[in-house]
């Protein structure tokens, strides 16, 4: 008789019936007809799902994958890239073939500490044509790093 595969579905019911805690009961299932990429991906997805983690993989020094996503948001793939000003990063949004008409600033990062401890909850505004008399615009979360460049932390198309 063939074993079925463990899901996430499995793992969810498992840890909402279980006094364990998610990684403990993670440890303790059998991965038995899994493959290792299958079972790998498994415990991102359950991590994720249970506490909010994030897993990242490095494709290569500009080109930055979450892992446990659906292919979609053309613009995660600026996460975690490092930009020199506000006109690199306008290219690289314009080679996933947007059209940026302007890029502001909403609020400026400050080190309010003194500690070089810079605050990442600051943004920045592009708004992009569609080429179809609309835009549209998209946020961009950074902080800026110990060499002075920009790091994107998140997007977020913003609807009105």
């Amino acid at each position: 008789m063939k074993q079925k595969k463990i899901t996430l579905e499995h793992v969810q019911r498992l840890c909402t019936n279980s006094k364990l805690g998610m990684e403990k009961l993670l440890e303790t299932l059998e991965a038995k007809g899994l493959t290792v990429a299958e079972a790998f991906m498994l415990y991102i997805n359950a991590m994720k799902y249970f506490s909010n983690y994030r897993f990242f993989k490095w494709e290569s020094i500009n080109d930055v994958v979450e892992l446990g996503e659906e292919p979609g948001d053309e613009f995660d793939n600026l996460i975690l890239r490092r930009y020199e000003n506000l006109d690199e990063l306008k290219k690289d949004i314009q080679r996933f073939g947007e059209n940026v008409k302007s890029i502001v600033q909403v609020k400026e990062a400050e080190d309010h500490t003194g500690k070089g401890h810079i605050n990442p909850d600051y943004h920045l505004i592009a708004e992009i044509d569609t080429g179809e008399d609309e835009t549209y615009d998209l946020a961009l979360y950074y902080y800026i790093d110990r060499l002075g460049q920009i790091v994107i932390t998140q997007t977020t198309v913003l609807e009105f």
